[in-house]
Order: C-alpha cells, then sequence, then structure tokens
C-alpha cells in the first residue's frame, strides 16, 4: 500500500514535495496521535489552469526536488468536457505533457457533468474526450484515470463502469468522500477490478475534503476496502475541517498536522485485522 496527499494551490509546490519526502509526527498530540513515524510514498498534484506558470526552470526545480521520488498528477477539475470543445481537450495534452515532463505516469481526470440539460449528450461528449486524451496518454506511456464525480451525471457506479468500460486501458480513481456522499461505496467495490487509485476523505452533512475525526467512520471505509483485497495507491484529499460549526479551509499547520497523522492512523487501520 503507497500513500500520498494532494497540496493545495497556495501553497509552495517545492516546499510540499519536500514536505511529502521528508514529513515527520508532530510533538503537541493531534488527533489519533500514532507513535510510529512513516512518510508518504508519493504526492498528488494539480496543475493551476495558468499553465504559463510551468516554466521550463520551474519544471526543473520540480523534477531535480523531486529526485525520483513519485508524483501523480490531478487534471484540473474546471477543465470542461462536456461539449465536445477541442480547446478544453487541447488544455489537457498541454497538462499531460507537463506532467510528463516531470516523471508523471498515472493521471487522474474527472469527466464533466456541464450543465446537465441533454445528459446523453454531454456523457457522449466526455466519451469521445476521453477516448482522444486516453490514446494521448498511452502514446505517451501514461495510465489515465476516471475518477467519481461529487455531483452531477457521473456519481453512479454504473455509469463509471459504463464510461471506462468504452476506452481501452482506461481504470478508475476511486473517490471514497464522494461515493459516500451518493450512497455508491458499495457499488463501486463491486467493480474492484478496475479501481487502480483511491482519493480518501471523510464527509459530513454533504460536505466532503475532511479529515476523520471519528474512528469509526475511518474503520468501516477501511474494512470495506480491504474486503476487495486493494493494494494500490491512496491519495489523502483533506483541505477543510468544521470549526465552530462552520465548514472552512485548514491552514498550513493543521493541514500537515492531520495529513501525518491521519496517514498514520489509516495504515493501522489497515494493518489490523478485519472484523
Amino acid at each position: 500500500m503507497k500513500f500520498g496527499y494532494m497540496p493545495s494551490f497556495e501553497i509552495d509546490l517545492i516546499s510540499e514535495i519536500n514536505f511529502a519526502k521528508e514529513s515527520t509526527l508532530p510533538s503537541d498530540g493531534a488527533p489519533f496521535l500514532q507513535s510510529k513515524k512513516e512518510g508518504f510514498d508519493f504526492i498528488e498534484i494539480t496543475l493551476n489552469l495558468k499553465l504559463k506558470e510551468y516554466t521550463d526552470k520551474f519544471l526543473e526545480d520540480i523534477k531535480n526536488t523531486l529526485n525520483g521520488f513519485e508524483v501523480l498528477g490531478h487534471i484540473h477539475w474546471e477543465i470542461d468536457l462536456s461539449k465536445g470543445d477541442e480547446k478544453e481537450i487541447e488544455k489537457v495534452f498541454q497538462m499531460i505533457e507537463i506532467y510528463k515532463q516531470i516523471g508523471t505516469r498515472k493521471i487522474t481526470i474527472h469527466p464533466s457533468s456541464g450543465d446537465e440539460k441533454n445528459i446523453l449528450e454531454i456523457k457522449e461528449n466526455n466519451l469521445q474526450a476521453l477516448s482522444k486524451i486516453n490514446n494521448f496518454c498511452r502514446e505517451n506511456k501514461i495510465k489515465l484515470l476516471i475518477e467519481n464525480s461529487e455531483k452531477g451525471c457521473f456519481t453512479k457506479a454504473a455509469t463509471i463502469k459504463n464510461l471506462v468500460m468504452q476506452i481501452p486501458d482506461l481504470a478508475v480513481t476511486l473517490d471514497v468522500g464522494h461515493a459516500n456522499l451518493n450512497s455508491e461505496l458499495d457499488e463501486f467495490l463491486k467493480f474492484s477490478d478496475l479501481i487502480q487509485h483511491i482519493h480518501l476523505h471523510d464527509t459530513l452533512d454533504k460536505k466532503d475534503h475532511l479529515p476523520f475525526m471519528n474512528k469509526d467512520n475511518l474503520e468501516s471505509v477501511v474494512n470495506k476496502l480491504k474486503s476487495i483485497n486493494y493494494n494500490n495507491s491512496i491519495t489523502l484529499e483533506i483541505f477543510y475541517s468544521f470549526k465552530n460549526n462552520k465548514y472552512l479551509p485548514l491552514n498550513l499547520i493543521e493541514k500537515k498536522e492531520l495529513l501525518v497523522n491521519q496517514q498514520e492512523l489509516i495504515r493501522t487501520c489497515f494493518s489490523k485485522n478485519t472484523k
């Protein structure tokens, strides 16, 4: 099992890579603090839509900082594949080229629900766009994975499976939080052979990207993943918490403490015998 995390846009990417490579446990007793420390195995990067920021010099700095450390790619969720717009597909190609330069071999992309006024047309546009993107990835020896959405017409397991089965060598990134928001986790696990990556975070009151503050919730999810013998990569996708009943973004210190402790808690849950 490999564990990584997804950094926020507003944080310096070089420092985030260094944190992923060298993270240590905090000493002030964050939630579910574990005594054993293990660093992250990879980092999953979402490129900013302003691709001009990724100059040759910046990409060389990223590559040198990674120094062989595994990096996964995540296509920005605002890319819109629902209208068959070739300009949007070209943006994805440009992102894939950048990912290739820094050594990425696995990329996750969201299908796009658009305005949902014509579901059949939207699904067909996504199918055509993702087929082109997948072909581009295969030419560059990169694995493409489709992520289930939080809302819209790509939340159901059956819809994602149907899409994936129509495109050669495509696989699934299972976003556990998105699946739980739509009561679809058990349905996704029925085609476990297609799941090659996981985004893991908790949900509460229809909000996601939260840490697991309830140990029972985490153990329930982990036991389900263990039941399908999942043993691939897991990205912690944690950006928010509830403070005084308000859904707020985590600050840098809070996030790093939670990420390290959540990883150790999850590793411990996976090492236990399934109940």
